[in-house]
């Protein structure tokens, strides 16, 4: 082969590589940032089926932009893992509620007396329990600061306390 033919046949590998690529990349399915990283893609359906009754709605009392788009990602959220809609509620008025917000934001939360536990957490952590509000059975997320609660993080923590609950 001469060095003519070995620069052709190089030529043609690297075009064929080139074309793969952007064939391949075509094909595949396409994802921004924020679906790679907060993908509430749904449950297997029997978690579904389990978790389900124990989601009836989230609750997020306030008004700031920041709580708004708490109480957005945690619908989101939770209308995605549950594969229904999870509904907005102005209070706790049933089993299943998802309350999230801070001492401040919400009066249900601050009755818990939770600020010093929080203030302990820093403005990055928060606290996540099963128990009961005006004889309601729900899942709080209380944090000390706003942003806190809408992370990927806490949404992910009201399936590892579900999960805790079906198993005691």
């Amino acid at each position: 082969m001469n060095l003519e033919q070995k620069r052709s046949c190089k030529a043609l590998i690297a075009s064929i590589a080139v074309a793969i690529i952007f064939v391949t990349g075509a094909i595949s399915k396409a994802e921004d940032g924020y679906r790679l990283w907060l993908r509430y893609d749904p449950l297997p359906k029997r978690t579904i089926e389990s978790y389900r009754p124990r989601i009836a709605s989230v609750v997020v009392p306030g008004d700031s932009a920041t709580l708004e788009v708490v109480r957005t990602e945690l619908v989101s959220g939770c209308t995605g893992l549950l594969a229904s809609a999870v509904p907005v509620a102005s209070e706790v008025n049933r089993d299943g509620a998802v309350i999230a917000g801070t001492p401040k934001s919400s009066p249900q939360i601050g009755k818990i007396g939770w600020e010093r536990q929080l203030a302990n957490l820093g403005p990055e952590g928060f606290r996540i329990r099963s128990l009961k509000i005006e004889h309601r059975s729900v899942i709080v997320i209380a944090s000390s600061g706003e942003v806190v609660c809408c992370t990927a993080r806490s949404i992910s923590c009201v399936c590892c306390k579900l999960s805790s609950r079906s198993t005691n």
